[in-house]
């Protein structure tokens, strides 16, 4: 199949697919389900990880959050080898520093574009399409990451993309890990305005084990690389004395080089079969048609460095305006290397 008919898949909600979603960017479905606080049954295994219950004004998703790691400790998953294989990546690392050249060379799709599929779902959702889809294929998620906090604020019921995940997965327990530890100290050390680092964590053997709505679901492994957005509300305000223009043009650099080191470290860990998102047009602030444009460059057509790098990739977007614009953006892309 030619670059030049790459295939790009619009969901227009007449599909049917796991749970659809009607929520906005960074909200999450909050319908109680009896299953939520249950633990299922499992075997007596202790990892290790103690939090505090305390109170919050978001129980419900807290209590989601403290659940599944009760359950994560008492066995309903084994964790060890998630942990042993959780890697960090530091920004200098040449692996990804040389992104434009490292192409795979044993990718079973390099003669084939990616299929794109932009679609009305929260990331779980869209990991669960995938995974009905494609029950045999290794899948993995760009976590939205919070660059200081293991899974953000979940664990005081906190709703945006990383801490869904984190409440719904032992994605917790990879990032607490000692492998992890460096990514939170670099950031911890120096926020860089906001701009954050390319530094990025890259986790394997993750279980998924509730849905949206905070229900047990049958466990399956999915691979996570956990990544900051620059934070562009943040960056305005600290570099406020800097020409509007320049900044942006910063903020557009620094956003380019991470997704396209993002693609490059998926490619190089094997990963083929993706959930991504807009990345950082939430609170983070950054420019929706920006981040489309961005994305689009480095996946659609001919001359795109990861045009074929995949086999499919699921663009998880819940808000209406941010999958519209992201449409567009592609859309045009595709007719421009038609």
């Amino acid at each position: 199949m030619d670059n030049a008919h790459q295939q790009i898949n619009y969901y227009d909600g007449s599909q049917q697919h796991p749970e659809p979603s009607h929520s906005t960017d960074g909200q999450r479905q909050r319908r109680h389900s009896h299953s939520t606080h249950a633990s299922p049954t499992h075997s007596s295994v202790n990892h290790g990880l103690v939090v505090d219950g305390g109170h919050s004004g978001r129980a419900h998703l807290k209590s989601i959050a403290l659940t599944t790691i009760e359950a994560i400790n008492n066995g309903l998953v084994d964790v060890t080898k998630a942990i042993n294989r959780t890697r960090f990546y530091s920004p200098r690392s040449p692996e990804l520093v040389n992104w434009r050249e490292a192409r795979a060379t044993t990718s079973w799709y390099k003669s084939r574009p990616s299929k794109i599929l932009i679609a009305p779902m929260t990331t779980i959702e869209g990991t669960r399409c995938l995974h009905n889809s494609h029950p045999t294929r290794r899948l993995a998620i760009l976590n939205f990451a919070s660059p200081t906090r293991p899974g953000g604020g979940f664990l005081e019921g906190a709703s945006a993309q990383e801490e869904s995940i984190a409440r719904s997965s032992s994605l917790y327990f990879s990032l607490c890990s000692e492998a992890a530890r460096p990514f939170y100290a670099l950031h911890a050390q120096d926020d860089k305005g906001g701009f954050y680092s390319h530094a990025m964590i890259y986790s394997r053997n993750i279980h998924l084990v509730r849905d949206d709505a905070g229900a047990w679901i049958a466990p399956f492994q999915v691979d996570v690389l956990t990544s900051p957005a620059v934070n562009a509300g943040k960056a305005r305000k600290v570099y406020y004395t800097t020409p509007r223009n320049q900044l942006e043009n910063a903020i557009r650099e620094h956003m380019s080089e991470r997704i396209a080191r993002v693609l490059a470290l998926f490619e190089r860990e094997g990963a083929r079969n993706l959930v991504l998102g807009s990345f950082g047009t939430g609170v983070f602030r950054n420019d929706i048609e920006t981040m489309a444009v961005i994305w689009c460059e480095l996946l659609l057509g001919p001359s795109a460095r990861f045009a074929s790098s995949f086999e499919n990739i699921v663009f998880a977007i819940p808000d209406r305006h941010t999958r519209r614009c992201f449409e567009s953006i592609f859309c045009l892309g595709q007719r421009r290397n038609q």
